[in-house]
């Protein structure tokens, strides 16, 4: 049998708010924010907080937006020493369509790349200014997606 909740009770489910009322939950629907990320050379968090550890020799699609295309980010790895399991991040590709398609590849050893061509930082593009690179990079986005209470 599930939990009761008198009225006037709330909950929490992510950045949002339901509070009972006649009934029924009445939800704030508020776009959450969320962080994925790879730590060492080959350990990933999701969005959903869970951790993986990928010692292959590939490229994974680290984070994308599936609603409207609006950017994609890939890590390729590869073998970096002697020992198979030793893995190095080659480069990690933003792919970004709404702006022309434009694509910026950080590469190993503070290369950067954009549309395939090296090129020399600062880049100003718009109302993006690329300053440098170090092993360190954060992409920020911003993705509204409908969120209310998944279990009572």
């Amino acid at each position: 049998m599930g939990q009761h909740f008198p009225p006037g009770s709330s909950i929490s489910q992510d950045c949002n708010t339901c509070i009972c009322r006649h009934g029924s939950w009445e939800c704030t629907n508020q776009g959450c924010p969320g962080e994925c990320l790879v730590t060492g050379q080959s350990h990933f968090k999701t969005f959903d907080n869970k951790f993986f550890t990928f010692s292959g020799h590939c490229q994974y699609l680290l984070a994308r937006d599936c609603t409207d295309n609006h950017f994609s980010v890939i890590i390729e790895t590869v073998q970096c020493a002697d020992e198979q399991d030793a893995v190095c991040t080659r480069s990690v590709t933003l792919s970004l369509p709404p702006l022309d398609g434009m694509t910026v590849k950080l590469k190993h050893g503070g290369v950067v790349s954009v549309n395939n061509m090296d090129i020399k930082t600062p880049l100003n593009h718009g109302t993006h200014t690329h300053t440098h690179t170090h092993t360190h990079t954060h992409t920020h986005t911003q993705s509204a997606a409908p969120s209310g209470p998944r279990y009572l």
